[in-house]
């Protein structure tokens, strides 16, 4: 017999508060928050897998936790804000047309109407789209708990393979991306899959920074997903490139870098191989672009 999320154990908390305060009162009881479910509900919807879990289900923190705006520091985006809901700010969007870049590639309408940012993050996979241009803004998680709030910069937020620094008692309430990018004028994300979108990436790649008319580039930043455990900033090319015009030296030493620090994995999508060569390419397509404001 097919297994539903009715064969769930469930709890939903009517706000924040109580959320937190139930968090606290069983935090060692396992129970696992569910925003928009697209990922995991998977194993028991498609699999038919016994729902082993208890869901701690925050649809009602939606008045609370929905929203995307923008602030004196740059932009908050609350922790149930979906992956359209991000599309839809035309504030957001225009300052980092990146943004609207890896969201029209973000699986299908329908799951972007139901995929929340910070889901996708807790998630911790690192084939997750709007990981790497988050990790590329410099994003840092809000979590709370019980007993307050923390912040923490979204690099340091995963620990390994679907792990986060997350506390059992802990829910992340926003992302937070600070305003100090809004002088980039170019910016690119890429996804190479099988499909275009609603597909899962052989491997992404998020990239930012500004190049004036000598095409000398500073303030760099480039991330890139399923090169390792976790979404990774290529923080030695970024360092090689900055203040330099990207030339063959520039091109050869950014290669090795990228070579020598990126742990790509062959699996049933792709080789290690592949996945370098890719990742590799599509960083030179970044920096080889001519001087002048662009975004792709």
């Amino acid at each position: 017999m097919s297994r539903t999320f009715a064969d769930a154990k469930v709890h939903t908390p009517a706000n924040l508060e109580e959320a937190l305060d139930f968090l606290a009162n069983h935090a060692n009881e396992g129970w696992k928050p569910l925003a928009g479910g697209t990922d995991a509900l998977v194993p028991i919807y498609r699999d038919g897998a016994e729902p082993t879990t208890p869901w701690l289900n925050l649809q009602k923190l939606r008045p609370e936790l929905r929203f995307v705006r923008r602030t004196s520091n740059g932009f908050e985006i609350g922790a149930l804000a979906t992956i359209s809901d991000l599309m839809a700010n035309r504030d957001l969007c225009e300052t980092y047309p990146i943004v609207r870049q890896c969201c029209q590639h973000f699986a299908s309408p329908a799951i972007r109407h139901r995929a929340t940012v910070a889901g996708n993050l807790a998630n911790a996979s690192p084939a997750s789209d709007i990981a790497p241009v988050l990790l590329a803004l410099e994003a840092e998680i809000e979590s709370a708990n019980h007993a307050g709030r923390r912040f923490v910069t979204l690099d340091a937020f995963w620990t390994g393979y679907k792990a986060t620094v997350l506390a059992p008692d802990e829910l992340i309430v926003s992302v937070r991306i600070p305003h100090r990018d809004l002088a980039a004028n170019a910016s690119m994300f890429r996804k190479v899959a099988p499909r275009a979108s609603n597909s899962i990436a052989l491997l992404n790649c998020a990239a930012i920074g500004t190049r004036d008319s000598a095409g000398t580039w500073t303030n760099v930043r480039i991330a890139l997903g399923c090169m390792g455990p976790v979404p990774m900033r290529a923080r030695k090319v970024e360092s090689a490139v900055e203040d330099h015009r990207f030339d063959d030296t520039c091109r050869e030493e950014a290669k090795a870098l990228l070579q020598s620090t990126l742990r790509p994995i062959t699996d049933y999508r792709a080789t290690a191989e592949y996945r370098m060569l890719a990742a590799t390419n599509l960083v030179s397509a970044f920096l080889d672009r001519t001087a002048g404001n662009w975004h792709s």
